[in-house]
């Protein structure tokens, strides 16, 4: 039977070493079975930069939609039943019209990030001033 090896990696602020860390295991004859990453709350993108490894994450599509991909705080979540402690679950999330549910979902995003991390915004359209290819269609 093949030995099984597990591999814990704290980072604390390792956002300039982590992925050639995460590569070199990864490439080792005896690859790790489970290759966890704990981010002690750094306060650069390690954990940002983890999610970017290949096989870190198992759906990419989980790392597409990460809040701070998209610039914005994450919309607010619900689960069931349909009203808890007086609040109630909006109406577009039970309708199940999938366009509706995207389109409040980047509407709610934008207003808890304007409410809350104005300053996220404010960076995200310094750059985008900077950058004016950034948001253009490459067709």
């Amino acid at each position: 039977m093949p030995a099984t090896v597990s591999v814990i990696v704290c980072a604390y602020n390792e956002q300039a070493y982590l992925a050639d860390c995460l590569y070199s295991l990864k490439a080792q004859t005896l690859r790790p079975q489970e290759l966890l990453v704990v981010d002690n709350a750094s306060t650069d993108a390690t954990g940002a930069v983890a999610r970017q490894v290949p096989g870190v994450v198992g759906s990419w599509e989980s790392v597409a939609t990460d809040s701070f991909t998209s610039g914005l705080l994450k919309y607010p979540q619900y689960t069931r039943p349909a009203e808890f402690r007086g609040k109630a679950v909006p109406e577009v999330l039970r309708s199940g019209n999938h366009r509706e549910i995207e389109r409040w979902r980047k509407a709610m995003a934008l207003k808890r990030t304007l409410e809350r991390r104005p300053a996220i915004l404010a960076g995200s359209i310094l750059e985008t001033i900077r950058s004016p290819e950034k948001g253009k269609n490459p067709d």
